[in-house]
């Protein structure tokens, strides 16, 4: 089983998580396929880091069950801005004066079906104030028979190697880059990744000769020309999913844009939503060069500090590629896609990626992240979304 090792502590991460990754002061594992009979993806995240960091405040000589307290109910507002959580649907597992464990059962939501997770707050000593771990394994309610004992062996498997989590130790964690694609046989790692952009549908699209993909010019179009029939005109389908190329201001080549929608409903929507998703494309101008050339960069810097490209001796990665700053990042960045195949909050359907595969993460790509029409982050192709879903967005 593999062991994702850091200088803070060791956790397992079983196998079923196809995906591991360790992302400074978060540990996520994400299983890649679904069972039969499962309805959404598994995932866990592990983090680690100041109580501080949370917006919250304690006497440092103060007791701990406070602590603990606020944590634990910030956890629970965040999930109900999300969905419902009924106070039957927490089972405490197990709690103590610094650790609390708990399963908690969530509502569905129009982008996931009924719930599970398996919930560790923790609070381990720190000479520099109060510092917590939070551990949550999110899974299909109807698989919990698998789950829950298998999160139960992770957290089993945690070994911390510092008596006390110091500020230096965080600060350390933080610069801790690793995936478990690192070092694996190439041709194993390239079937998987094949898979998962396969499942993602970001494996480019075969246009049938009844439908050939059409490109749309937005330059030449007002918002309020952009409406459902032109795009029902325009989209070519194939199988289930619909496709365009659209020609924007913001970037040179065409945007193939994808949307996906299963028969029973569990995908993406096509109507008003995706309108919005155009719309909010067709906003983006020159104006938004430097946004994006700046959370290109922070992506950039963050692999050239955590990958070897083979760069001769003495020279930096940035000089192997010929990027030093957010102009040169954004110009390097290439063509993009966007695959949508969910529906998101009433309010916040515009939320999507706009995804990229530069020449500094070929493999894994890198997504500008599109919100209301405005460039709000960066993530990785495929990556959940939901921590950019405006807090108290209601369902749709």
């Amino acid at each position: 089983m593999p062991t994702i090792d850091t200088d803070l502590f060791a956790i397992d991460a079983p196998e079923l998580f196809e995906k591991a990754l360790w992302m400074g002061q978060l540990i996520r594992m994400e299983r890649l396929d679904r069972a039969d009979g499962e309805a959404s993806f598994a995932e866990v995240n592990f983090f680690v880091g100041h109580v501080s960091e949370e917006g919250l405040a304690f006497p440092l000589d103060g007791p701990a069950e406070p602590v603990l307290e606020g944590l634990w109910n910030q956890y629970l507002d965040q999930e109900r801005d999300l969905a419902p959580v009924a106070s039957d649907a927490i089972v405490e597992v197990a709690s103590d004066q610094r650790s609390r464990l708990a399963l908690v059962k969530l509502a569905a939501t129009s982008w996931r079906p009924v719930t599970g997770q398996l919930v560790w707050i923790y609070l381990p000593e720190g000479p520099d104030g109060w510092v917590f771990s939070r551990f949550v394994l999110e899974f299909d309610w109807g698989q919990r028979t698998t789950y829950e004992p298998l999160g139960r062996l992770i957290l089993d498997s945690i070994q911390w190697k510092q008596d006390a989590v110091s500020t230096a130790g965080i600060d350390a964690q933080k610069k801790g880059v690793w995936s478990i694609f690192d070092g694996m046989e190439p041709a194993r790692r390239d079937a998987i990744a094949l898979r998962y952009r396969t499942i993602l549908g970001q494996v480019p699209l075969e246009p049938t000769p009844e439908e050939e993909v059409q490109t749309l010019d937005l330059r030449e179009l007002s918002p309020h020309e952009v409406t459902l029939p032109l795009l029902e005109a325009a989209m070519a389908r194939a199988g289930d999913s619909r496709s365009v190329m659209l020609q924007l201001e913001f970037l040179e080549d065409p945007v193939e844009f994808t949307c996906c929608g299963e028969d029973d409903g569990s995908g993406h929507r096509f109507g008003e939503a995706t309108v919005a998703m155009v719309r909010a494309l067709q906003s983006l101008t020159a104006k938004d060069h430097g946004r994006a050339g700046e959370l290109m960069w922070e992506h950039c810097k963050l692999c050239f500090d955590a990958t070897d490209y083979g760069a001769p001796e003495g020279e930096s990665n940035e000089d192997h590629f010929g990027i030093h700053g957010p102009e040169e990042a954004f110009a390097e960045a290439g063509e993009a896609t966007v695959y949508v195949a969910e529906s998101f909050p009433a309010g916040a359907h515009d939320i999507f990626s706009l995804d990229f595969y530069p020449p500094w993460e070929e493999e894994h790509g890198c997504s500008l992240v599109i919100r209301g029409g405005e460039l709000v982050g960066y993530s990785d192709p495929g990556g959940w979304l939901g921590e950019f879903v405006p807090k108290g967005a209601s369902e749709a």
